[in-house]
Formats: structure tokens, sequence, C-alpha cells
């Protein structure tokens, strides 16, 4: 009887070290799968790269996809993956980031000659996305950083 029951005991000390090894196989394993960035595919990274450089040019998804390879589809859904954003916005992104960049540098410039030069249809497309993405029109923008710039300039 007493053979028995350490035969039972250790049957389960032994189911016992199989449990606590898959746990802490289990469990390195998925602290290495969320500590470890995935690999971000190279298609993404040129394209996210040609965006940068042709933020100006008219840039279509269907267009951006076909570049790099994929359909429409892959690659509106791999990009959002891997850079929580879609292509879509962050080309919108860029041309914002541009344009809030010329209108510090550039006083004499139209809100047209901005628009167009950082690829928004026109004006009132630049207008319209500018206030959707900063909350403040490109000419509000612009008159705050006149009256920041003159602030300072005074308090020197």
């Amino acid at each position: 009887m007493h053979r028995l029951a350490s035969g039972s005991q250790a049957t389960q000390h032994a189911e016992l070290n199989q449990l606590t090894t898959f746990l802490q196989h289990h469990t390195l394993n998925n602290v290495v799968d969320h500590t470890i960035p995935h690999q971000v595919d190279p298609r993404l990274t040129e394209a996210k790269s040609y965006i940068k450089t042709n933020y100006a040019s008219p840039l279509s998804m269907p267009y951006l996809a076909h570049t790099v390879g994929m359909t429409q589809f892959h690659f509106t859904r791999l990009f959002k993956k891997y850079y929580h954003i879609s292509p879509n916005k962050y080309l919108v992104n860029c041309r914002i980031n541009h344009a809030q960049k010329q209108l510090l540098n550039a006083n004499s410039q139209s809100m047209a000659a901005i628009a167009t030069q950082n690829g928004f249809y026109d004006e009132s497309h630049f207008n319209k996305l500018f206030k959707q993405y900063t909350g403040i029109t490109p000419k509000h923008y612009q008159t705050q950083l006149n009256v920041k710039v003159v602030n300072h300039q005074q308090n020197d």
C-alpha cells in the first residue's frame, strides 16, 4: 500500500514537473514574442520612404500598393498594423508637417501656393484637412506663430 502511495506521489511529482516546464516555456515564449519587435516588411519601409520623399506629388493608395508589389487591401492592412496609422493618414500627416514649416517661414506666399506645393488639391482641401488634423486653420496657425515671434522679439 505504501508503494502505491509512493508511486502515485512520483506520478504526481512527474506531472507537476511537466506542467511547470510547460508553463515556464509558454511564459518565456510569450515574453519573447512581446519584447522583440516584429520585423517590418521591407516593402512597407520602402513605401513609407517613398511617401516621405514624394508627399507633394499626387499619390494614390492603389499606386503605392502596386509600386511595392501588394494589393491595396494587403498594403493598407500591413501598413496600419506595423505603423499604427493608415498610409493615407501618414501621407496627409507628412503634407501637413511640411506645410506647417512653410507657414512658419513663408509670410509672403499665398495659402493656395502652400497648399499645392504640399500635395493638396487646392486651398479649400488644404484648409479642411489642416483644421481636421490640427484643430485650427492654416491662416490662424500662421497668425499665432507671427504673434509668438513678435512677442518673443519684444521681450528680448
